[in-house]
């Protein structure tokens, strides 16, 4: 998992190029990014992954990471932008849950079988997939 995860990443920090909802990956891009991640691992068969959103106590920052239903792990591509790991992919307490301490699952964070979202995600979505096939072939 791990190495998909580095090559999702690199796929991620591709997609700012030519991208409205990316282009300054990673910061602002969490939510977005869990969008793409969660959809693409369920459809490679790595499982399903809910929405955890968090903020800070009495504050308007959020962050957003990926929750793996069953083994609990943890992902999260875009940490980095509060000075964490840029791949986050453990089990147990994420690194900012003390700092985003007012959480919430929103459930299943697939554009195909979960969430509903703006139309401009399979958009994204499938500039992703192209990309992630770009860098299957170096």
């Amino acid at each position: 998992m791990k190495n998909e995860l580095i090559k999702i990443r690199r796929a991620l920090e591709l997609l700012q190029e030519n991208s409205f909802l990316f282009k300054n990956f990673p910061n602002g891009c969490c939510g977005s990014s869990c969008y793409l991640i969660a959809t693409y691992l369920e459809e490679k068969g790595l499982g399903t992954f809910d929405y955890i959103w968090g903020q800070k106590e009495n504050a308007l920052e959020t962050h957003a990471w990926l929750l793996s239903k069953g083994e609990q792990y943890i992902i999260d591509l875009t940490a980095d932008q509060f000075d964490c790991e840029p791949i986050i992919y453990l089990k147990g307490e994420h690194p900012l849950s003390s700092i985003f301490n007012q959480q919430s699952n929103l459930g299943n964070a697939s554009i195909q079988t979960g969430s509903s979202v703006d139309s401009t995600y399979y958009f994204e979505y499938e500039r992703f997939k192209n990309l992630l096939s770009k860098l299957d072939e170096e």
